[in-house]
């Protein structure tokens, strides 16, 4: 047997970099591993403390927030993102030793304090350790010893252009422990020739068309004779590219795969071994976790769980064209003899800077060391061109409506274009009746393109899926297109990530809602009975910013610009200066005009949460894990008052008329193609049968001061229309498990913003 002191050990930055110097630059019996690791190794040979990671460290937080009743954070709810943001940053703060009051002051310091108390007490009294805990003991009673084992050991270089791969100080420090009885790892050659620029000839439209751009480039690469590992695809955003990529290999008759994987909760069987390793792999971690948390008094919640799941990841077979990202090529020896970059307009690359409410980017970079997002874009790019011959820049010109303009980064002179014209899709080739059909499976999936006649491809008598809980929304979705729930409630496909400068609608109306929740909210906790108008317009305007800056809006908006700032504006005209009344100010006005009616909001709930068991009866929730129910929703304002109950859905629809009315909408009510008003009043006159009911849509974007533009009240719900309001929730959960999700294009309005249709034959020929 061969001597360790034969062995040589290299220590690097990361998995990926670790495998290079496998391949490259490493013997057989030499041992490469990351700084993570080998910093891991050496404590846990000297220590027994139980190991916490993110998961565990936010559960705890939360125990903490709700035990000491902080008041500061006691509105995050168990799971919240915001949760993870603490904890984050308590031990960035440890592992470089930065004083919470470098970056706080005030009640948020306070509260911060007090955390991070109980926290180390916690840690304490069960025997627990963190990463901060980790690189510190390592660094303070350092020792060489480990590394007279082997022959030599020889350290990589962690930093690269405008990139540095150290991740605190503590790393650092045991990095400087480490250089003195090291060598150096030798730099990777550059290329001898400069990479080549090329560009497409052709315009790409949007990201579904630099996919298929690049997949035609590579398709002509292979039948000129390239072997598919002389070919990679670099993507900048490889969350928002590899779906499509993955979508639409088969259209082109490639094989690829992509270095993230796929999250084992995307997948619906165990078929595959790889995923029943993986599977296995997840419950041994989940009991493992319920035995912790049992000994630890935490819970563990079904979203807990869920976010382990979608953490595990099944690694694609290495077979075609490997798609990756920028950062995993920085520093490698493997070369490519061609490159193809996408995602490359201003709006992915560099990537956007990310804030929290806890610290900015500005703070990452002078404490935390993060990297500077230019100048680390701009080291990738010169990696890029160092490890390829030939350098494939596509960048698309539109994002949904709007025009995109190439990254800074990107130079405007190319040295050639590409004509990929000819290389066309089975699709394309179909539709001209070009293809070879290979077997009787395919020939029928063809067929089905330009048949006029409804298939399985169309959702027709797909395999039963389960409806034990529904929402309103999604009896709403089965209604309008049984295809599209099935495709966007089920299958869980979503439209390609199209970035926004701004917030987008959905984003737009969450801000909306959480203004006129929080600002009922206030007028009833403080009991106030005032319809002084500049005192509310005083309420709302502080409100809006609370708003803003709320958990629920933050995680929407990575980087704040001119283009939030402006609707934010926009909602609050007229609270604080003499322009036409925004949306919010025509909130107050509203308010202001009901407020006696309403008695203050003082028998209002806001964001009342409903359920409807299989009898469609009203059912308690016991808590947030009971599932035993079958309908489940939240009401934005519930007013029980004296003699009736009002239902108000809140809606930013523009309504037109001065009347306030809506036709459409109202027909679609009163023929029950829309159930939610119906649901909320089929739950209410149960609950509260000695009261008057009356449900509605109220927006306040149109011409009327508040437009109830959709209505519901006792009247229209008789006896008849609750029969057939039943009979269409036992027929759609029917259908659904029956297997019936025919394509359904009835609805034009719903085609065009239907987060499926780039996928739906709608999408190549129209069936009526």
């Amino acid at each position: 047997m061969q001597s360790s002191l034969s062995q040589t050990l290299y220590i690097s930055y990361s998995n990926q970099k670790a495998r290079d110097i496998k391949n490259f630059t490493a013997k057989a019996l030499d041992r490469v591993i990351t700084l993570d690791t080998l910093i891991l190794e050496l404590f846990e040979s000297k220590h027994f403390e139980t190991i916490i990671d993110t998961t565990i460290g936010t559960s705890i937080i939360y125990k903490i927030i709700q035990t000491q009743k902080i008041h500061y954070f006691d509105y995050l709810e168990e799971g919240a993102l915001s949760l993870q943001t603490i904890y984050d940053f308590l031990i960035k703060c440890k592992r470089n030793e930065v004083a919470f009051e470098k970056l706080h002051s005030g009640e948020k310091l306070e509260a911060l304090r007090v955390i991070d108390r109980a926290y180390e007490t916690y840690k304490t009294t069960h025997n627990l350790v963190d990463i901060a805990d980790i690189e510190k003991s390592v660094y303070e009673n350092w020792d060489n010893s480990f590394m007279e084992k082997y022959k030599s050991v020889i350290l990589d270089s962690f930093k690269i252009g405008g990139i540095s791969y150290i991740e605190s100080l503590y790393q650092e420090r045991i990095l400087q422990k480490i250089i003195p009885s090291s060598t150096p790892i030798k730099r990777t050659a550059t290329a001898s020739t400069p990479a080549k620029l090329i560009k497409p000839s052709n315009e790409v439209f949007d990201n579904i068309d630099e996919v298929k751009t690049a997949l035609r480039i590579t398709r002509r690469l292979l039948e000129e004779g390239l072997n598919s590992e002389e070919i990679l695809i670099v993507a900048s955003d490889i969350q928002e590219y590899v779906p499509l990529y993955k979508l639409f290999l088969d259209e082109y008759g490639l094989k690829g795969y992509s270095s993230i994987g796929t999250p084992l909760s995307f997948f619906h069987t165990i078929e595959n071994r790889q995923v029943q390793t993986a599977l296995s792999q997840y419950k041994s971690k989940i009991a493992q976790l319920t035995a912790l948390y049992k000994k630890l008094g935490l819970t563990l919640t079904q979203s807990t769980k869920d976010a382990l799941k979608s953490s595990f990841t099944i690694l694609d077979e290495k077979i075609g064209v490997e798609m990756t990202e920028p950062n995993q090529i920085v520093g490698l020896t493997q070369s490519y003899k061609h490159i193809i970059f996408i995602g490359t307009d201003i709006n992915h690359f560099p990537p956007k800077a990310s804030d929290n409410f806890l610290y900015g980017y500005d703070d990452a970079l002078s404490y935390f060391y993060a990297n500077n997002y230019f100048t680390s874009s701009q080291t990738q790019i010169e990696e890029l061109k160092r490890l390829t011959e030939n350098l494939y820049i596509i960048t698309a010109s539109y994002s949904g409506k709007r025009e995109l303009t190439p990254s800074i980064l990107i130079s405007s002179e190319y040295d050639e274009t590409v004509d990929v014209s000819s290389v066309k899709s089975l699709t394309e080739l179909a539709l001209e009746n070009k293809t070879v059909i290979p077997d009787t499976q395919t020939q029928e999936y063809y067929k089905s393109i330009a048949g006029t006649e409804l298939t399985k491809y169309d959702g027709l008598n797909v395999d039963g899926v389960e409806a034990a809980h529904l929402s309103a929304s999604q009896i709403n979705k089965y209604i309008s297109c049984p295809l599209a729930y099935l495709y966007s409630n089920k299958v869980k496909v979503r439209a390609p990530n199209q970035d926004e400068e701004g917030l987008d609608v959905m984003e737009q109306g969450s801000l909306m809602h959480l203004c006129y929740e929080h600002f009922g909210r206030y007028i009833k906790d403080n009991h106030i009975k005032s319809t002084n108008r500049e005192e509310l317009y005083e309420i709302m305007y502080k409100i809006s910013i609370e708003a803003y800056n709320h958990e629920n809006t933050l995680k929407n908006r990575a980087e704040e610009n001119i283009h939030h700032q402006i609707f934010l504006s926009s909602l609050q005209a007229g609270l604080k200066d003499d322009r036409n009344l925004g949306l919010l100010a025509k909130f107050v006005e509203y308010y202001i005009e009901q407020a006696p009616k309403l008695n203050y909001f003082q028998d209002t709930e806001f964001e009342k949460e409903f359920a409807l068991d299989g009898n469609l009866q009203p059912y308690v929730l016991k808590d947030k894990e009971d599932t035993s129910y079958f309908i489940r929703g939240f009401i934005d304002r519930f007013d029980n008052i004296e003699t009736h109950i009002n239902v108000i859905d809140y809606k930013s629809k523009k309504i037109s008329t001065v009347t306030g009315k809506d036709t459409k909408t109202q027909e679609k009510i009163d023929t029950l193609k829309n159930v939610q008003l119906a649901l909320y009043l089929l739950f209410t006159k149960q609950q509260y049968r000695d009261k008057k009911h009356y449900a509605s849509m109220l927006s306040f974007k149109g011409e009327s001061k508040a437009a109830h533009f959709g209505v519901l009240d006792d009247k229209g719900f008789d006896s008849d229309y609750e029969d057939k309001l039943k009979s269409i929730i036992y027929s759609t959960k029917q259908s659904m498990e029956s297997g019936k999700f025919g394509f359904d294009n009835s609805d034009e309005k719903m085609c065009e913003w239907c987060d499926i249709k780039y996928i739906c034959h709608q999408n190549v020929l129209n069936k009526s």
